[in-house]
C-alpha cells in the first residue's frame, strides 16, 4: 500500500506527463515541416487519384452491369419462350387430336350415308348475333354455295358432329380464338364466341371462300400439323396465327382442313408479355419477319406476313448478324447497334412452330444508372478534396501556435527526466520478452524497486508468472477431459441412432402396410425410443417408449428396455404377459429408480385384428378409411418399472384396409414455445387430419406444425412419432399399377417423355389446363436432369408414373443415379422484385413447386428420387 501511495503522489505519473510533452513537441513540428513541404504534391495526388477512382468504378459498374443483363436476359428469355412454345403445343397437340376424331367421324359417315338420313338444319345454324359472347357452333357458307343441296347439308352434319366438346372447351376457356372445319368446297363450321363479326355493316352475313386463304393452302401442301405466318382474319380484322392440318378419307381424298386460330393481341395477354421503354419482345419466322411485337414503332412492328419485310434486310450488319446466329440455336447476349441507338438482344427458339422469341433492352437505360453513380463520385470527392485543405490549413496554424509555447516550457528537463524512465522499463521489458514456451516465471530484481509505479508493474508481473502457470495447468485437464466426453457423447449417439429402424420402407416386399417413425432427441443421446419387427410372418409388433430423466443414464436404461421387450416378444405371448416379465427384470436392481412408460401393440397383418397394452403412455391416435383422425382413449396401466407384479390391461382392436395409427411421446404435446404454451392433442390431431395415408407424410405434416409453433424456442424433451397404415391382406388395390419410362438424359428425348406422360394423363380423362401445368412441370425437371444430373457424362433417367383412382391424384417421380442435388433446398427467388434485380436461378423449380400440390426429394440407396403430384 506504501508504494502504491508514493506512486499516485508524484513518481513515474509526472515523469510520463512531461516526457509525452517533449515527444509531443518534436512530432507536431516534423509533422508541419512536411505539410508545408508536400502540400502541393497532396493536391497533385488527390486529384489524379480522384480521376482513377472514377474511371476504375466506371468500367467496373460496366463490367458487372453487362455480366448481370447476359445472365438475367438469356434466362427470362429462355422461360418466356418456353411460355409461349406451349402455348402453340397446346395448338398443335389440338388441332392433330381434332384431326384424328374428324377422320372417324367421316368414315363412319361414309359408312352410313343412304343408310340413316342425317342433315344438319343449316338455318339453325347460321351465326346469330344474340349468340356473341357464347360459344356456339356456326355455318360459313361459300359465295354461290346451293345450301338446299341435300349431300351439302349431310356432309355439313358430319362437319358439326366432329367439332367436339374439346375442341369447344378449349374456345370457351380462351386458350383459342376458334376451331374450325373448311370443306374442299369452301363451306365451314366454326366454333367461336363472336357470332357478331359474321355479319358486315349492313348486316349482312359475309359469304368467303376459305380454300383461298393461306393457311388452307399451307396446311393441303403439308404432310401435318402447320403453323400459319401472320395474316389478318377475315371476320374480326385482327391480326393472328393458325394451325391447321388437312385430313384425308382412307381412300386418300381431301375431305377438309381443320384448325385452330389465336389473334395475337390474345396471345400476349395469355403470356403476359408488355413491352416498355426499356424492354420489349417480338418473334420473327424462319424468314427473318416479325410475327409477333406487342412494339408499335417500326421495324419491329407486328404486320400481315405479306407485307412486312425481313428484319436481315435493314441495313443493320450487327442485327443481321444476330438473327443469323439466333436462329442456328445461339442463346447468347448480343449488343447491336440500331441507328442512333444501342440494345442488347438475345434470342430463344420455340421448338413447335419453329420461330425465334426475341429480347430487347435499351442499352442507354442499363448504363444510365453508372453514369449517374460516376458523377455522384466525382461531387463526392471534389468536396470532401476542398474540405482536406481547409482542414490541413487549419491544422498548420494551429501546431505552428502550440510549439512556440510548448518547447520554451519542456525542453530544460525534459533529457533528466526521461533517463530515469526509460532504464526501469527497458531492463523491464528486456525480462519481459524472454518469457517463451512454456517458461512464465518473472522474478523481482533490485533495479525495479523505484518507489513508484515500475515496482508496481514488476510485482504484478512476478504475481501474475505464478497465476498463469496455475491457470494452464487447469485449463490443460479441462480440455482434455471435455474433449474425452465429446468423443464418448458422439458415439453414444450414432449407437442410439444405429439402434432404432431406420431403413424405410422397412419391409417393400408386404404390401400388407406402410410404416414411418423418426426420433429427435433433446440432447446427444435421449430416453425415448420406438421399434417394429415381425414376429413370424403373419404378426408384426410395433412398440413406442418414453424412459424417464434425459441424457446419457436415461438412454442407457432406454438400451436395455428396448432389448428386453423385444427379444421377450419374440417368445410369444400376449402384450400384457410380455410388459408383465420386461417389468420384472427391470425392477431388479434399479437403484436409480428410472421407469419408462410403453405402447405395445401386435397386429395380425392378415386380419387387421391386434391387441394393445398401454403401460402409462400417451394416448394413440386413429384414422378409419375415409375419416379423421380421433384419440382412442382408455385407462393406463402404470408404467413399466415402478413396481414388481404389476397386470397390465389389453385393449383388442380390428383395423380395416385403408385405416392409419399414429403414436408419439409427450415431446410432441408438450413441445413448448416462447410464450411457454404447450402445442397440446388438439393442434396435433389438426396437424394429422392434414396428412394422407403415407405414414412418412403424417410424420412430415406434425414435425411441420411443431416446428411452426416453437419457431425458435430451445426444444426441452425428446420427440419421437411412428405412424402405421393398414393396406389389407393384397395391400392397397386403390392404386394402379405403377408404369415407367427410361430414356437417356438427353434433352432431344423430351418428346418422348411427354408423350409418355400425356399419355397417362389423357387414360385418366385430366383436364387440359392441368395437363398443361403437368407438362411444364415435367420439361423443367427433366432439362435439369439432362443438363446437370450427369455433367460431363450421360446416364439414365426414370420416369414412374402412379394413378390413385380413388382420390384422383397422379404422381410422377423422376429417378436418376447422378451427382446428389436436392432442388427443394434452393431458396424460392423474390417475384416480387425486378427482374434486372433478382438473383439468377431457382424460377424453374419455384413454378413446379407453385403449380403442383406436392413436390419432395429424396436421396435413396444412391439415386436421386423427385416426385410430384397433383389432383386431377
Amino acid at each position: 500500500m506504501k508504494k502504491v501511495a508514493r506512486a499516485l503522489l508524484g513518481g513515474i505519473q509526472r515523469k510520463i506527463l512531461l516526457l509525452f510533452i517533449f515527444a509531443l513537441i518534436v512530432v507536431v513540428v516534423t509533422f508541419s515541416v512536411v505539410i508545408l513541404h508536400q502540400i502541393g504534391r497532396i493536391r497533385e495526388i488527390t486529384s489524379s487519384a480522384n480521376l482513377r477512382q472514377q474511371a476504375a468504378i466506371r468500367d467496373k459498374a460496366t463490367e458487372t452491369t453487362s455480366n448481370l443483363i447476359e445472365e438475367s436476359l438469356g434466362h427470362s428469355t429462355s422461360i418466356e419462350a418456353a411460355l409461349v412454345d406451349s402455348v402453340f403445343r397446346f395448338m398443335r397437340r389440338n388441332v392433330d387430336q381434332f384431326s384424328k376424331v374428324f377422320a372417324v367421324n367421316y368414315e363412319y359417315y361414309e359408312f352410313e350415308m343412304g343408310q340413316e338420313d342425317k342433315e344438319l338444319p343449316l338455318d339453325m345454324f347460321y351465326p346469330d348475333k344474340q349468340m356473341d359472347g357464347y360459344v356456339s357452333v356456326q355455318f360459313i357458307p361459300t359465295p354461290g354455295l346451293d345450301i338446299t343441296d341435300k349431300e351439302i347439308r349431310s356432309l355439313a352434319y358430319c362437319y358439326y358432329d366432329s367439332i367436339s366438346t374439346d375442341q369447344q372447351f378449349a374456345v370457351l376457356n380462351g386458350f383459342v380464338n376458334s376451331a374450325f372445319i373448311v370443306s374442299p368446297d369452301g363451306f365451314c363450321l366454326i366454333a367461336d364466341t363472336h357470332s357478331s363479326n359474321k355479319f358486315d355493316e349492313n348486316g349482312n352475313l359475309v359469304e368467303v371462300d376459305l380454300t383461298q386463304r393461306d393457311w388452307y393452302k399451307g396446311a393441303v401442301a403439308s404432310s401435318g400439323v402447320c403453323f400459319s405466318d401472320v395474316h389478318m382474319d377475315v371476320f374480326a380484322k385482327k391480326l393472328g396465327i393458325v394451325c391447321s392440318q388437312a385430313v384425308y378419307s382412307g381412300s386418300g381424298e381431301l375431305i377438309g382442313v381443320v384448325g385452330m386460330d389465336v389473334y395475337l393481341d390474345t396471345l400476349a395477354d395469355d403470356i403476359d408479355i408488355e413491352s416498355s421503354l426499356d424492354r420489349f419482345i417480338f418473334m420473327v419466322n424462319n424468314e427473318g419477319k416479325v410475327v409477333f411485337s406487342p412494339s408499335e414503332s417500326n421495324p419491329f412492328k407486328q404486320l400481315p406476313t405479306d407485307v412486312s419485310i425481313d428484319l436481315r434486310e435493314l441495313g443493320y450488319p450487327g442485327l443481321t448478324l444476330f438473327l443469323n446466329e439466333a436462329m442456328e440455336g445461339s442463346e447468347k447476349v448480343y449488343s447491336v447497334p440500331f441507328g442512333k441507338k444501342s440494345y442488347f438482344m438475345t434470342g430463344a427458339r420455340l421448338l413447335t412452330p419453329g420461330w425465334l422469341m426475341v429480347s430487347v433492352v435499351d442499352k442507354a437505360k442499363v448504363e444510365a444508372p453508372v453514369i449517374a453513380m460516376e458523377q455522384e463520385f466525382n461531387n463526392i470527392s471534389t468536396e470532401a478534396v476542398a474540405e482536406f485543405i481547409d482542414g490541413l490549413a487549419y491544422s498548420r496554424r494551429t501546431l505552428i501556435t502550440l510549439i512556440v509555447v510548448d518547447v520554451l516550457i519542456c525542453t530544460a528537463g525534459v533529457l533528466f527526466l526521461a533517463s530515469k524512465i526509460v532504464k526501469p522499463l527497458g531492463a523491464m521489458a528486456k525480462k519481459i520478452s524472454h518469457i517463451k514456451g512454456d517458461d512464465f516465471s518473472f522474478e523481482k530484481d533490485v533495479q525495479f524497486c523505484t518507489n513508484d509505479e515500475v515496482e508496481v508493474l514488476a510485482d504484478a508481473f512476478a504475481a501474475l508468472s505464478v497465476r498463469t502457470k496455475k491457470y494452464i495447468d487447469q485449463i490443460t485437464t479441462i480440455t482434455a477431459e471435455k474433449e474425452r466426453i465429446g468423443a464418448e457423447l458422439d458415439v453414444a449417439t450414432k449407437i442410439q441412432a444405429d439402434m432404432l429402424p431406420s431403413v424405410f420402407p422397412p419391409y417393400p416386399e408386404r404390401p400388407e402396410f406402410d410404416i414411418y417413425a423418426s426420433m429427435n432427441p433433446a440432447k446427444e443421446v435421449g430416453g425415448d425410443f420406438y421399434d417394429f419387427f415381425l414376429v413370424d410372418d403373419d404378426h408384426l409388433a410395433i412398440v413406442i417408449a418414453d424412459v424417464s430423466g434425459k441424457g446419457v443414464p436415461a438412454a442407457l436404461f432406454m438400451v436395455i428396455a428396448k432389448t428386453l421387450i423385444k427379444n421377450r416378444t419374440m417368445l410369444g405371448g400376449t402384450p400384457s404377459e410380455i410388459l408383465f416379465d420386461v417389468n420384472k427384470q427391470l425392477c431388479e436392481n434399479n437403484e436409480a429408480e428410472f421407469f419408462v412408460t410403453v405402447w405395445l401393440a401386435i397386429i395380425n397383418l392378415k386380419t387387421g385384428e391386434g391387441i394393445a397394452s398401454n403401460a402409462g403412455h400417451e394416448h394413440p391416435a386413429l384414422r378409419r378409411a375415409g375419416g379423421n383422425f380421433e384419440l382412442v382413449e382408455y385407462k393406463h396401466s402404470p408404467a413399466v418399472a415402478i413396481m414388481d407384479g404389476i397386470k397390465y390391461e389389453e385393449h383388442p382392436f380390428k383395423l380395416s384396409p385403408g385405416d392409419s395409427v399414429f403414436v408419439y411421446t409427450d415431446g410432441v404435446t408438450e413441445a413448448t414455445n416462447k410464450d411457454k404454451q404447450l402445442l397440446g392433442l388438439d393442434r396435433m390431431v389438426e396437424a394429422l387430419n392434414k396428412s394422407d395415408s403415407n405414414p412418412e407424410n403424417m410424420i412430415d405434416c406434425v414435425s411441420d406444425a411443431i416446428s411452426d409453433f416453437v419457431a425458435d424456442a430451445e426444444q426441452f424433451d425428446d420427440i419421437t412419432m411412428l405412424g402405421f397404415s393398414y393396406r389389407g391382406p393384397e395391400g392397397d388395390n386403390a392404386q394402379d399399377n405403377t408404369k415407367r419410362l427410361t430414356v437417356d438424359a438427353k434433352i432431344e428425348n423430351l418428346d418422348e417423355v411427354l408423350a409418355f406422360v400425356d399419355g397417362i394423363l389423357e387414360a385418366n380423362d385430366c383436364p387440359i389446363k392441368i395437363q398443361m401445368q403437368m407438362d411444364i412441370a415435367v420439361e423443367e425437371i427433366f432439362v435439369n436432369i439432362a443438363h446437370y444430373a450427369y455433367a460431363p457424362n450421360s446416364g439414365k433417367a426414370t420416369i414412374s408414373a402412379t394413378f390413385d383412382t380413388r382420390n384422383r391424384v397422379v404422381s410422377f417421380s423422376f429417378i436418376d443415379s447422378g451427382v446428389p442435388f436436392d432442388p427443394l433446398q434452393k431458396k424460392d427467388p423474390d417475384i416480387s422484385q425486378k427482374l434486372e434485380d433478382r438473383k439468377i436461378g431457382g424460377l424453374g423449380i419455384y413454378m413446379v413447386k407453385q403449380s403442383m400440390d406436392n413436390v419432395r426429394y429424396e436421396y435413396r440407396d444412391g439415386l436421386n428420387i423427385l416426385t410430384i403430384e397433383k389432383k386431377i
